[in-house]
């Protein structure tokens, strides 16, 4: 072979074992595309870790032949229903068209790049986006994404005075509860559904100071948003709840 003349078959992708990775410019503007599935991971065809291989596989740009990797977000978890949710397009690569779907929503689809769409009627919804090139495309479809209520549903709430974490959120079957009392207190631990109906009461009664830990046995609702109210004397907290019920 002469020099200057290559096969248009020659595979020019990185090596696991080549120099080239993560031997590029350090700076973060160059860094290679992160792989949404593992964070500080670069994407393919770039290899290794996200900062620069040298290259052509190398960069933001890394990839422009091949097909795009879909991702996208959403400005607000919990929407008023009949009021607009804005997509934000979070796509890699050099997608030439998108396809997005809402199921129970309007617009039902939409090739826009980051469109809005509304719901009329409460619940939990998925959203699906399709981002695809001359390459090829790639789905992503993210489930209980939003949940769509009524002007007359209770908010989340904090009190200064009570501390409140609950794990796995979200989740399903076991979820944990814990919260600190300041001093000895008449507690009240309460489940409710997003319109502020009680679920379960899971603690009512006298506590001293301190820490304490309750379990949410959330296998017998559905899936949805659900809230946890914890009245301590005349503090309240009230924290969302994602139950997944598999």
């Amino acid at each position: 072979m002469e020099i200057g003349s290559f096969s248009g078959n020659y595979d020019w992708h990185l090596k696991d074992s080549s120099p080239a990775i993560d031997a590029g410019k350090p700076d973060d503007e160059y860094n290679d595309p992160e792989d949404p599935d593992y964070p500080g991971m670069a994407l393919f065809p770039s290899k290794g870790t996200i900062v620069n291989d040298m290259g052509i596989y190398g960069g933001p740009n890394a990839f422009p032949d091949y097909k795009p990797v879909a991702d996208f977000e959403i400005d607000t978890f919990v929407v008023i229903q009949g009021e607009p949710l804005n997509l934000i397009n979070l796509t890699q690569g050099e997608p030439d068209s998108f396809e997005w779907s809402f199921p129970g929503g309007t617009p039902e689809s939409s090739t826009e790049e980051s469109p809005s769409v509304v719901y009329d009627s409460t619940g939990f919804y998925n959203m699906t986006l399709v981002a695809e090139n001359d390459s090829g495309s790639h789905e992503l479809t993210r489930r209980y994404l939003i949940f769509v209520q009524t002007t007359t549903s209770i908010e989340e709430t904090k009190s200064t005075d009570l501390t409140v974490k609950i794990y796995p959120n979200p989740g399903s079957g076991d979820i944990n509860i814990e919260y600190n009392t300041e001093k000895y207190s008449n507690v009240e631990v309460t489940i409710l559904n997003y319109m502020g109906e009680e679920i379960e009461r899971l603690y009512n009664g006298m506590q001293y100071e301190g820490h304490h830990k309750l379990l949410w046995k959330s296998d017998n609702v559905e899936s949805g948003i659900y809230l946890c109210r914890i009245k301590a004397n005349d503090k309240i907290t009230i924290k969302k709840i994602v139950n997944l019920k598999h």
